[in-house]
């Protein structure tokens, strides 16, 4: 789904993008990163910029000493390139920045919207995900639009965990997904089908006979569907 994380650079991590740019400036050396004209400024960095920064000191674990010059004529790259990314103050802040994230999105939910019940089967039948409707954008209750390639993307590493089932957002897991398939609009065309709503269909098997009779009384018109989504970006900094 859409990244809505954005978190403000601190002054500190600012001050260090500032200077790290100076100084490849002056001394014409190193490349600069995506994000460093962004954070310099104070703009709010996304997710995938966060991730980035942070992919940079996991890979340069070691700081190199600041209070000395790496070159006889001035700092070395990785002088430079630790400053760009906003030397100590930005480890920090992008790790601490990641960590909220994350959290944040693995206490989200997917609305479901129920289409069938089989008391037989004990399973309830409907979209945990609608990415359409009749040609239009569809936006959840929480004010989200997934698209297709955020869908294929997102249920196939629901499918491939644990795929829990939570009643109406609260508590832990009630139940499994047992049966699911994404249906997009080319995929609906290859199995020549026509949707109104193309999206991500599901089966859910609630764990209590109990919870499954709410569902055919239709005291429950929808479900929701446990997991994460954060969208990463491979890039390489030069």
């Amino acid at each position: 789904m859409a990244d809505k994380n954005s978190f403000k650079p601190p002054q500190a991590v600012q001050n260090n993008v500032r200077r790290g740019i100076e100084l490849r400036r002056r001394f014409k050396r190193g490349s600069m990163p995506s994000h460093a004209q962004y954070v310099a400024k104070g703009e709010d960095a996304s997710l995938q910029m966060l991730l980035r920064i942070m992919e940079f000191f996991d890979a340069h674990d070691e700081a190199p000493d600041l209070t000395k010059e790496g070159h006889r004529d001035g700092p070395s790259v990785p002088q430079i390139a630790w400053l760009m990314h906003g030397g100590d103050a930005g480890r920090r802040w992008s790790s601490q920045s990641v960590a909220k994230a994350k959290a944040n999105e693995a206490a989200k939910t997917i609305d479901g919207e129920i289409k069938k019940v089989d008391e037989e089967l004990g399973i309830v039948f409907g979209y945990a995900i609608v990415c359409l409707e009749k040609g239009e954008q569809f936006f959840d209750s929480q004010g989200d639009h997934i698209t297709e390639d955020a869908m294929l993307e997102a249920t196939s590493s629901f499918m491939s965990g644990f795929r829990v089932a939570k009643d109406m957002h609260v508590g832990g897991t009630v139940g499994q997904v047992v049966y699911g398939f994404p249906v997009t609009t080319e995929i609906a065309k290859a199995l020549d089908i026509s949707v109104e709503k193309p999206g991500f269909i599901v089966g859910m098997k609630p764990d209590s006979a109990q919870l499954l009779e709410k569902y055919a009384k239709g005291q429950y018109t929808g479900f929701s569907i446990g997991g994460k989504r954060i969208e990463q970006e491979n890039v390489t900094d030069g």
